[in-house]
């Protein structure tokens, strides 16, 4: 009689990216990438995605484009923005979640009618250097001011 193999499927790892205003709703670790958090929050931070400058400035008050190109030349190109997410990503198991949190969402931002977030930025940073790693757009995200990297 011959043996039967199953062939097991694997859940993907999950990365939710979304607003301290969802998080507690939501069943799994959760990070700030924010360059502070609510009070009453101590979340683990990833300071290395947070929105600013290798001195500390913020990037903010830039238009989108600008502030995409910034984000991107300051916090994304620097490696320790990828071993951080690489390290979040290595303690999931199969199936498993994370968020990655900070402030912006389409009500905080009356301005724009697409999210205009660093947030964003970081899901494109995932889906371009980790293969495999399912993003979540969540809480305004998923009405991108940008559409890639």
């Amino acid at each position: 009689m011959p043996i039967e193999v199953r062939k097991i499927e694997r859940q993907p790892k999950t990365i939710i990216l979304t607003s301290f205003r969802d998080a507690p709703r939501l069943q799994c670790n959760k990070y700030s990438i924010s360059r502070w958090q609510p009070k009453n929050t101590q979340y683990p931070e990833l300071k290395a995605l947070a929105p600013k400058y290798p001195d500390g400035t913020p990037i903010n008050n830039l238009p989108p484009n600008e502030y995409k190109e910034e984000y991107i030349k300051y916090v994304l190109n620097n490696t320790k923005a990828y071993e951080q997410l690489s390290a979040v990503i290595s303690m999931l198991d199969d199936g498993e979640s994370a968020a990655l949190l900070c402030w912006c969402n389409l009500s905080r931002q009356s301005e724009y009618s697409e999210l205009f977030c660093h947030r964003i930025l970081v899901g494109y940073y995932i889906n371009k250097n980790f293969p495999g790693i399912c993003t979540v757009f969540a809480d305004g995200a998923e009405v991108p001011v940008w559409q890639s990297l």
